[in-house]
C-alpha cells in the first residue's frame, strides 16, 4: 500500500545557521533509495535568520535556531512511500556564488508515513 508523506527539508551549515540567500540557497534532490528514480527536487529557500550579538557560554553548536529562519519557507516535498521499505536518498548542494565554496552533502533515510 502506497501512502503520500510530506517531507520538510531544512539545510543548515554544520555548526551554523540555515543556508539562505547569502550563499544562493541549496538545491535539494530526493531519489528512490533502490531504483535511483528522481522523486523531488527544489531549492531550500527562505531567510537565514538573525544571529544574536553574543552567544551564551556553553551553548550548543550542533543546532542553532535563529528568529526568522527558514521554517515556514523551507522546501516541502510530497513522497509516495511504501511503509517498511527504504524510501529515499537525500542530497543537498549549496549553490554558492563562489564555486570553490560550494558544498555537497548526502544521506539516506527511511521515512515512514
Amino acid at each position: 500500500m502506497i501512502q503520500k508523506t510530506e517531507v520538510l527539508i531544512r539545510v543548515q551549515a554544520n555548526g551554523g545557521k540555515f543556508l539562505g540567500p547569502d550563499i544562493g540557497y541549496s538545491l535539494v534532490t530526493i531519489r528512490n533509495a533502490v531504483s535511483g528514480e528522481l522523486l523531488a527536487q527544489g531549492l531550500a529557500a527562505g531567510g537565514s535568520g538573525q544571529l544574536l550579538e553574543h552567544y551564551e557560554q556553553g551553548a550548543s553548536r550542533s543546532l542553532i535556531l535563529t528568529p526568522g529562519s527558514a521554517n515556514q519557507h523551507a522546501e516541502r516535498h510530497w513522497l509516495a512511500a511504501t511503509p517498511g521499505q527504504p524510501t529515499a536518498g537525500l542530497r543537498a548542494r549549496s549553490s554558492s556564488r563562489r564555486s570553490r565554496a560550494a558544498a555537497r552533502r548526502s544521506t539516506r533515510r527511511a521515512w515512514l508515513p
